[in-house]
C-alpha cells in the first residue's frame, strides 16, 4: 500500500494520503484546471481513474446520507453534498471519453453494489437471498461490460 500510496503521489498533485488511526484516509480534493488538463493527456487512463473517483465519492456519500438522519445532522448532510457533487462533476468530466451508457452503467452498478455490502458490512443492515444475488448479478453486468464490450477501449 505504501508503495502505491507513494506512486500515486508522485503522479498525481491533487491527491495526498493521510495516517489516522493505523487507516490510509484518501483525501482527494480535484482541482478542476488539473484535472481536466490530466483528463486531456491522460486520455482513456484518467477517465477510468475519474470513473472510479465517481463511484467512491457516490458511495461516501450515499453511506453518509444514511447517518444524515434526514438532513439533521450537519457533519453527515455536508459530506453527502459535498460527495455527491464531486461524484457529479466526476462523472461529468468522464463523459467526455466514455459513453454515457457505459459510465453510467458501471457508475451505478458499483454504487449500488458497494452501498449495499457497506450497508450489510458496517450498518448491520439484513440482506436475504435475493438481495445477495442481486448485488451479484449487476457485479456480473458491470465484469461482462468491461471484459466483453467492445463499445470503450480500456
Amino acid at each position: 500500500m505504501a508503495i502505491f500510496n507513494s506512486l500515486l503521489l508522485t503522479k498525481c498533485d491533487y491527491l495526498s494520503i493521510e495516517k489516522n488511526d493505523g487507516f490510509d484516509l484518501v483525501i482527494i480534493a480535484l482541482n478542476y484546471l488539473d484535472a481536466v488538463k490530466l483528463l486531456k493527456a491522460g486520455g482513456d487512463v484518467m477517465a477510468w481513474f475519474l470513473l472510479g473517483f465517481a463511484i467512491t465519492m457516490e458511495v461516501i456519500a450515499t453511506t453518509a446520507l444514511k447517518l444524515t438522519e434526514g438532513f439533521t445532522k450537519l457533519i453527515p448532510t455536508a459530506v453527502s453534498l459535498i460527495g455527491y457533487g464531486l461524484s457529479f462533476f466526476a462523472l461529468s468530466r468522464v463523459l467526455g471519453q466514455v459513453p454515457l451508457a457505459i459510465a453510467y452503467a458501471i457508475w451505478s452498478g458499483a454504487g449500488i453494489s458497494l452501498v449495499g455490502i457497506i450497508g450489510w458490512v458496517w450498518l448491520g443492515q439484513k440482506l436475504d437471498t435475493g438481495a445477495f444475488i442481486g448485488i451479484g448479478l449487476i457485479i456480473a453486468g458491470v465484469v461482462v461490460i468491461n471484459v466483453f464490450s467492445n463499445t470503450v477501449s480500456h
